[in-house]
């Protein structure tokens, strides 16, 4: 044991004499030294990105000033025109409140007051004087070119369609009802409808059944079977059956409490049996 605690010593002494020249730190002092570099470094970064940040807002405030001297500068250089332009503007907003209020709305109210003479005409079936006139009232026909951007103009030339119709002037009636250019959920199907009638009268069944089509499309429960029927009879008359028992069997379907569908399985049977000759 002796010998080996000498032995021991002997061998340490060797090992100071060795490294003598060099500094050993130990492991404790080590790890410390470790984790005060590592916070220095982290307090390295976060200072840098402080200072990015610092530079990102004074750059964006930077932007934002070049962008306000940019515009105020192309303001300055084109002030001219933009007075101009705004000037323009304005005139353009003055004459259309002008307009309407001068001329538009004094004209709307006197095509009114003409239509009704022309409306009494056409209540007592006297479509050739409500038409043309009297020869001391003015006719639909004047109201509508005389009146033409007023709304009872446009209601004029419905009125004169429909004179037309009554007096075998169809492709009158279908230039004046083509007019009417209004959304009403009674009237547009109607009208659309007539314009079929017109064709129905000129044998041309095709634009017919087309007319007769879009106004059943107008989706009112009152007009919708009434024109599918007439879009049938104009399909067998030009002899097309699967197109007629189409529009026939869709009243079956979807207008079975109308009037138009208590018979409707005869049209049926009768479109069958021309299909199966």
């Amino acid at each position: 044991m002796y010998h080996f605690c000498n032995l021991k010593q002997a061998i340490f002494s060797v090992k100071r004499k060795k490294h003598s020249n060099k500094k050993i730190i130990p492991k404790k002092k080590c790890f410390i030294l470790k984790k005060i570099v590592t916070l220095h470094i982290q307090n390295l970064k976060n200072n840098f990105m402080a200072k990015k940040q610092v530079n990102t807002k004074v750059n964006e405030v930077e932007n934002i000033e070049a962008a306000l001297t940019k515009t105020e500068m192309f303001i300055e250089k084109n002030r001219k025109e933009m007075m101009i332009g705004l000037g323009v503007l304005i005139a353009i907003v003055l004459a259309i409140i002008a307009f309407n209020n001068f001329y538009r709305i004094p004209a709307e109210k006197e095509a009114q007051d003409k239509m009704v003479v022309c409306v009494d005409y056409f209540e007592r079936d006297s479509f050739n004087l409500a038409l043309y006139g009297d020869g001391i009232n003015d006719g639909l026909e004047a109201i509508i070119d005389d009146y033409s951007i007023t709304d009872a103009a446009e209601l004029a030339s419905v009125y004169a369609g429909i004179c037309c119709y009554n007096l075998g002037e169809y492709e009158k009636a279908v230039k004046y009802l083509n007019k009417f250019n209004a959304k009403s959920v009674n009237i547009t199907p109607a009208v659309i409808g007539l314009i079929g009638d017109c064709y129905v009268e000129m044998e041309d069944y095709k634009a017919a059944a087309n007319f007769f089509e879009k106004a059943a499309a107008q989706q009112n429960d009152l007009t919708g079977p009434i024109f599918l029927k007439k879009a049938g009879l104009a399909y067998e008359e030009m002899e097309q059956y699967d197109k007629a028992e189409k529009v026939y069997n869709k009243i079956k379907d979807v207008y079975f409490d109308s009037e138009e569908a208590k018979d409707i399985d005869k049209y049926i049977t009768r479109v069958n049996a021309l299909k199966a000759k």
